[in-house]
This record gives C-alpha cells, sequence and structure tokens, in this order.
C-alpha cells in the first residue's frame, strides 16, 4: 500500500474513533450512574411479581428460573417439583449434591498423591467447598488421573 493511503485509513478510523467518544459521553449523560443495560436489568427484576395461583399452570423449568431469580443458586430442574415450589414459598430445603462423589474422588487424589504441589494449583483442594462449575471443570481435565482404573 501506499502511504498516502495508509495515512487517509488512519484518519479515517481517528474520526470514526471521535464520533464514537462523543456517542459514549453523549450516553453517559442520559445515563449517569449505571449503563443503559444496566438500567433495564433492574427494572426488569423489580417488576417480577409472583402470583402463587398460577404455579400449578407452570413448568418445572420456569420454576426452577423463578427460584433462581429468587436468589437459589442450587435450583434446577433436577430437583422434585415440590421441593421448586417449597423454595418459591421460603421453605428451607436439602438438596443433595450431585456431585458428591466426584468431590469425594478428587479430594482423596489431591490429599493422597504427594507429587501434586499446592503452590502451583489455582485452588485449596478444599473440594467439598468449591462452587459446581469449578468442580466441573477440575474433574472434567483430571478425570483420567483422578478416577482409578
Amino acid at each position: 500500500m501506499k502511504q498516502e493511503r495508509l495515512v487517509r485509513l488512519v484518519l479515517d478510523m481517528h474520526s470514526q474513533l471521535e464520533r464514537m467518544e462523543s456517542r459514549i459521553a453523549e450516553l453517559e449523560e442520559l445515563f449517569p450512574e449505571e449503563g443503559p443495560m444496566a438500567r433495564k436489568r433492574k427494572k426488569k427484576a423489580d417488576e417480577i411479581c409472583l402470583d402463587f395461583t398460577l404455579v400449578n399452570d407452570m413448568s418445572t423449568t420456569e420454576i426452577a428460573q423463578l427460584c433462581q431469580m429468587q436468589g437459589h443458586a442450587s435450583a434446577s430442574r433436577q430437583l422434585p417439583r415440590e421441593d421448586l415450589i417449597a423454595l418459591l414459598l421460603g421453605e428451607p430445603i436439602e438438596t443433595p449434591d450431585p456431585l458428591e462423589v466426584v468431590r469425594e474422588r478428587t479430594y482423596e487424589f489431591t490429599h493422597g498423591n504427594t507429587q501434586i504441589m499446592p503452590s502451583a494449583s489455582t485452588c485449596g483442594f478444599e473440594c467439598f467447598q468449591c462452587p459446581h462449575n469449578r468442580v466441573v471443570e477440575c474433574y472434567t481435565a483430571n478425570h483420567r488421573k483422578v478416577t482409578p482404573q
């Protein structure tokens, strides 16, 4: 490419960047505290109103989603429908850990293996305190080592 062409492209990109920055400044004036998406999400979360007479007409997936929206991270479609409804009503329920066997195997492997260097790991090898997603990720990466053949 000729130098003229490169200079023109750089100047075009610079003008586009200036236009984008001015548009962002305009949007920040309209939504000073939060971004426009955060304001929409907050509004939507505030508008959730549950009519318990309709719970029997709802699917298990919908009930699980409502439970998750109320902050019950362990709520899923795998739980019995009665337990999900109990969560919606604010009653405590005991949920079995679906990853208990995986946690036990991983814990036994990490604490029984002297070749693992704890300083090289990003976790503290406390498998029973790790969130589900970390346990699944760890087991997926190490299942051949962890599971005895």
